[in-house]
């Protein structure tokens, strides 16, 4: 049996779409996590409608606590071999988890990724796979060098795999944190060549908004994996972690007067801490093969002071939304 968990949050125009694709899967064997994480909109009505309609859907209503909190209560319930996970504005193909079962099953792999199709208001953009399998620290290193996913809702996840392991609660991007780990605790990790899941990237969700919770949560969480795993990669993987950090470090300061005054004061524990690691371990001007735009962005974390940040800022806001405005007018 497969456990799907499914978050659902203030997901109202996209929910029954998300649920459609889960509950016609052609494998049938499912249990269905949906986690309704305190929604004020029509999301947990729905949620029960469906469950009226399929007893395989448990539904579980509790107040807001995020992504994190509602994912880690769906591995409590889960009573499958198999975990899977679908975001409940995304939805995948009807043949997703008969796909990654048999591949699974095949290959022996504790964990098996599919592509995915990134959807967007204006077109779709397709991230393929090749079918391949790796050892964990093969995975580890791949994943660092974005040749495998971050992402846990792309791929079929034995349950063993979470027997230590959660999504740490109350941060986003909690799989920059979480993947690794279970990476390196699994066997083997195989791909498959088919795009299964349908992510939509929509205005306004968790990534892509800045404030000093996710400015933060971004840092935290690249820092931890840089401190676990920078004496375990390859040369190439630990540039990488360390370019992650810089991106997270310039992200921050471009943003920092975006985030409310009172909350820029909660996060400068980390402020402190990005400076000091930009310091050591970043050159000024960053590295030769990193993009202007990063070697720019990675001068002003060198610089703890409020000038540094309105610069940083300032300039930030002149590539957002200036720049592209000319190019418009004179193409």
């Amino acid at each position: 049996m497969i456990s799907v968990i499914v978050p659902v949050y203030n997901v109202e125009p996209y929910v029954r779409k998300c649920l459609d694709s889960v509950i016609n899967q052609t494998y049938r064997d499912l249990e269905i996590l949906v986690i309704d994480d305190g929604s004020t909109d029509g999301s947990g009505k729905i949620c029960d409608e469906y469950a009226g309609k399929d007893e395989r859907i448990k539904i579980f209503h509790t107040e807001n606590r995020g992504l994190s909190a509602a994912r880690n209560l769906g591995l409590d319930e889960a009573q499958g071999e198999w975990i899977g996970f679908v975001d409940s504005d995304d939805w995948i193909e009807p043949d997703m988890y008969e796909v990654l079962l048999k591949r699974a099953e095949e290959s022996e792999a504790d964990v098996v990724e599919c592509g995915v199709y990134k959807e967007y208001s204006d077109r779709t953009v397709e991230r393929k796979r090749e079918e391949c399998q790796y050892s964990g620290t093969e995975a580890v290193n791949l994943l660092l060098q974005c040749k495998l996913s971050n992402a846990v809702w792309n791929k079929l996840w034995k349950n063993d795999c979470f027997s230590s392991i959660r999504f740490p609660e109350g941060r986003v991007f909690e799989e920059y944190a979480t993947t690794y780990r279970l990476f390196l605790d699994a066997n083997y990790i195989s791909t498959v060549a088919e795009s299964e899941y349908h992510y939509f990237k929509r205005k306004g969700s968790l990534s892509t908004s800045y404030n000093a919770d996710n400015l933060s949560g971004y840092w935290i969480s690249h820092k931890e994996r840089y401190d676990a795993l920078i004496n375990q990669v390859d040369e190439e993987s630990r540039d990488k972690l360390v370019w992650y950090l810089a991106l997270a470090a310039s992200r921050t300061w471009a943003h920092l007067y975006d985030c409310e005054k009172a909350d820029r004061a909660k996060i400068n524990d980390e402020l402190q801490e990005m400076n000091t690691f930009t310091k050591q371990h970043i050159p000024l001007f960053g590295k030769r093969d990193w993009k202007l735009s990063r070697r720019i962005g990675v001068f002003f974390p060198h610089f703890m002071n409020p000038g540094s940040f309105y610069l940083a800022w300032i300039g930030n806001t002149v590539f957002r939304k200036i720049i592209p405005v000319i190019r418009h007018r004179f193409t």
